[in-house]
């Protein structure tokens, strides 16, 4: 492989070097992914985002990502540092990043955190001070240059994890909208308001159709979501609607062409 040295000018008008990478006189099209599943939590813990990120994980790498795997991250600082340093990555030569989340998430105000797992959540205040807001993630997904495609998922909406305890944090009913940056797609897994459930088996109901349908050969990216909800849906008798926003441009792509 050889490697070619560009510039560009990043949003703030900073001209930085990127290296683009060729074989054979054909680009190559690196990939990088992090993958997180939180389920030992303090209190209403769950069954199966453990499974569902090494899933994904597992997918994400026979589809030539580079993956990095956390799962049950204790501390809103070790949350924050993993995103940190994945942005840092994320930004030098790779031209797909994948982002996916399994566990706990609440929304307060639409704005939406994920939560680690020994962190206290006994009001708002707490999960705004000890939860990871999806914004310290979106900053590292908007495209820097046209040839940047950006994917997050959330299978997070798995059920309010305060029940109905005095003092509940946050809103109940599920996760607020998330707006789309250029070059990316967001992906839930049930409707922006709505709850999914942990899954009977050992992984979700949505988790389950992503990793299938993501490894099918010669399907452009969004019909792999379309693919994803029809599945979801009539498997769960239409209770869970899982929804996709895309703002991907230029060619389809196709992440194992045939």
């Amino acid at each position: 492989a050889q490697g070619k040295v560009i510039f560009y000018k990043d949003s703030d008008y900073n001209e930085i070097d990127y290296t683009l990478l060729y074989k054979d006189d054909i680009k190559v099209i690196r990939r990088v992914a992090l993958v997180i599943g939180n389920d030992n939590y303090k209190i209403s813990p769950l069954n199966n985002p453990v499974n569902d990120a090494t899933l994904i994980a597992e997918t994400l790498e026979k589809l030539d990502f580079e993956v990095f795997l956390h799962t049950n991250i204790a501390s809103e600082d070790e949350m924050e540092d993993i995103i940190y340093d994945f942005g840092e990555i994320r930004n030098r030569d790779y031209e797909v990043g994948f982002v996916y989340y399994a566990g706990h998430a609440i929304q307060i105000e639409n704005e939406n955190y994920l939560l680690p797992t020994q962190e206290d959540y006994d009001s708002n205040r707490d999960v705004e001070k000890n939860g990871v807001s999806i914004q310290n993630i979106m900053k590292f997904l908007e495209a820097k240059r046209d040839d940047q495609l950006n994917f997050l998922v959330l299978d997070a909406c798995r059920n309010n994890p305060f029940g109905n305890r005095s003092r509940s944090a946050g809103n109940s009913n599920g996760l607020a909208k998330i707006s789309t940056p250029s070059g990316s797609l967001i992906a839930f897994s049930t409707d922006p308001g709505e709850t999914a459930p942990d899954g009977d088996g050992d992984n979700s109901v949505y988790t389950n159709s992503l990793s299938k349908n993501l490894l099918q050969p010669n399907i452009p990216i969004e019909q792999v979501f379309k693919n994803v909800y029809t599945e979801v849906w009539n498997e769960s008798n239409n209770l869970q609607s899982p929804v996709y926003e895309s703002k991907l441009s230029g060619e389809e792509f196709i992440l194992k062409p045939e």
